[in-house]
């Protein structure tokens, strides 16, 4: 336990004595998303190669498959086994990702395109608007759910 001490000061508020964030099910929890994670990036790996199977595929197709295991283990009851904030993910996780993308990108072939670049943007942000909302308003209109203002839609 003197190993954890780092971590415990770190996440435990003060006045609480206990490591209750080391229970079972939260290692569990951990176990199962390391062992998603090593295999989503082996599978990645040895399909390098292939065109249409990549390793943000094998990533999406490993989460839809731990998520329908999980429904089922857990009967559609709290099944919440990992929980982080918004915050977190927009404060601490992104901003590597967007550094790293931004890095990696060639400046020439960027403001080659950039023109196709922006109009894919600006009119692909347009119309995914209007096939979202159109497609929310026709759904919720035919289950009968018609008490939604505009700003509900969006």
């Amino acid at each position: 336990m003197a190993a954890l001490e780092p971590i415990r000061r770190i996440l435990i508020p003060r006045g609480q004595d206990s490591l209750s964030f080391l229970s079972t099910y939260t290692i569990i929890a951990l176990t199962v998303f390391f062992a998603l994670l090593c295999a989503c990036i082996i599978i990645g790996h040895l399909l390098e190669g292939n065109r249409w199977a990549n390793e943000s595929i094998t990533a999406l197709l490993l989460g839809l498959c731990a998520g329908g295991v999980v429904l089922l283990v857990s009967k559609s009851r709290s099944s919440h086994l990992l929980v982080f904030s918004e915050d977190l993910f927009f404060l601490y996780l992104l901003p590597p990702i967007i550094f790293n993308a931004g890095f990696q990108v060639k400046k020439k072939q960027f403001f080659k395109n950039f023109t196709t670049i922006l109009l894919f943007g600006v009119f692909g942000t347009i119309i995914s608007f209007c096939i979202i909302s159109s497609g929310a308003f026709l759904l919720f209109k035919r289950i009968g759910i018609s008490s939604l203002n505009v700003k509900d839609y969006l």
